[in-house]
């Protein structure tokens, strides 16, 4: 048995790796911005989003990353998205990227209804949960109507879209809302026990 690999399947590796690295620098960007928000603001991984880190063989460009930002101003769902040195056209709901129309908002809207739904039955009261759509490139970022039900920014001005939210809650809910998605997040994950 031979574990070369044929030319495409070599090609599609290498593009893989490329997303996947391009995804985790995007990520990396948007989590460096939020450590100037201070300690009174938490960051949580947050897998139960239903969005991947890892790309989609079948679509890379609809690769994201995203986690929770759990802070004064409230709960948010970040969904990191990158357009590299595309331009991206927002008009309303509608995301197009060269072309291509995306569902990225409606994503957005599908991670923070998820979050809501979990971190509300882990603390016993209604979680809002407000979806952040942060797109991470140089591209030109072109809109024409905003969508109502999602915050649309870039990774460069990520955390001050979050401070901006003012102070809803105080530091101590804050972190114990932090810590129910980290238990929770940790229970979901799959046992490396064996």
């Amino acid at each position: 048995m031979s574990t070369r690999l044929s030319p495409a399947e070599w090609v599609r590796r290498r593009r893989a790796d490329r997303i996947d690295r391009r995804l985790e620098v995007a990520g990396a960007r948007a989590f460096g911005r939020l450590g100037r928000l201070g300690e009174s603001w938490h960051i949580v991984d947050w897998s139960q989003t239903g969005l991947t880190r890892r790309h989609d063989e079948s679509d890379p460009v609809r690769a994201r990353a995203s986690f929770l930002a759990i802070g004064p101003a409230g709960v948010y769902a970040v969904t990191v998205a990158d357009q590299g040195l595309s331009r991206v056209l927002i008009v309303g709901d509608v995301v197009q990227i060269n072309g291509r129309r995306l569902p990225y908002v409606a994503e957005a809207r599908r991670a923070a209804g998820r979050a809501n739904t979990a971190l509300s039955e882990a603390a016993g009261v209604n979680v809002p949960v407000t979806p952040v759509l942060a797109f991470a490139g140089v591209g030109v970022l072109s809109t024409h109507g905003l969508p109502t039900t999602c915050l649309v920014t870039t990774d460069r001005d990520l955390d001050k879209l979050l401070t901006a939210g003012g102070s809803r809650i105080n530091p101590g809910t804050a972190a114990r809302l932090a810590r129910i998605a980290r238990e929770r997040a940790g229970a979901d994950r799959p046992s490396m026990a064996g």
